[in-house]
């Protein structure tokens, strides 16, 4: 028998759960209007489902759709003086958060990366310049710099990921390897394609930890 007591309550608790819509490289989808369409709709319905949506591009073209939607928008480069003035003209903002759009770079050592956030609190959006500091393993479980993710692998297939993680932290706690990667390559062979110079420094790292612990 079906039990509408029970399905009563089991809708009431996803009613009320906090529901999440994310779409990463959303140009990809083309700007298809079906899709745009689709989402359009989830965003002006999905406040009462507790639906909240994100969508991430590299362009900022891909979200002229949603401009007066948003309510939180986070910018996390914009390189070129063309780009500042396009993001101004579509949301509004003054030659004040121009300037902090000039400051944005990608995580530094002791500082993180810097980023701007744009809040709508109830009709105008508030601009703040913030960093994303993460702590030495995160910075290294995450990073995609060809150096690090290259001896991150190498040390892996030898230690398993918590061990190499452990070591990487403790030899580089500012979470990059990248000048002692390239100084190891001009001092051996010079050869930047040579993947095979990654399990070499890895070995040498091992070593070297095992002997530090020795001592």
């Amino acid at each position: 028998m079906w039990d509408q007591t029970y399905w009563r309550k089991r809708f009431q608790d996803i009613a009320e759960t906090p529901k999440r819509f994310a779409m990463d490289e959303f140009h990809n989808t083309g700007s298809t209007p079906s899709i745009v369409n689709s989402v359009e709709v989830m965003a002006r319905e999905g406040r009462k489902w507790g639906l909240e949506i994100m969508l991430a591009s590299q362009k900022i073209d891909d979200f002229q759709a949603f401009t007066e939607l948003a309510s939180t928008i986070v910018l996390l480069d914009a390189t070129d003086n063309a780009t500042r003035r396009k993001l101004q003209d579509q949301f509004g903002f003054s030659d004040a958060v121009i300037e902090q759009l000039q400051e944005l770079h990608g995580p530094r050592p002791n500082m993180g990366a810097a980023f701007v956030i744009g809040a709508k609190l109830k009709t105008n959006f508030h601009w703040l310049r913030i960093y994303n500091h993460l702590a030495p393993t995160l910075l290294w479980a995450l990073d995609t710099t060809t150096q690090n993710r290259l001896l991150r692998k190498a040390l892996v297939n030898k230690l398993g990921l918590e061990r190499a993680l452990k070591l990487l932290v403790t030899r580089f706690p500012r979470g990059t390897a990248v000048d002692y990667v390239e100084q190891w390559k001009l001092d051996q062979s010079g050869d930047e394609e040579d993947l095979g110079i990654y399990a070499e420094i890895a070995s040498t790292l091992i070593r070297d930890f095992v002997e530090s612990k020795a001592a």
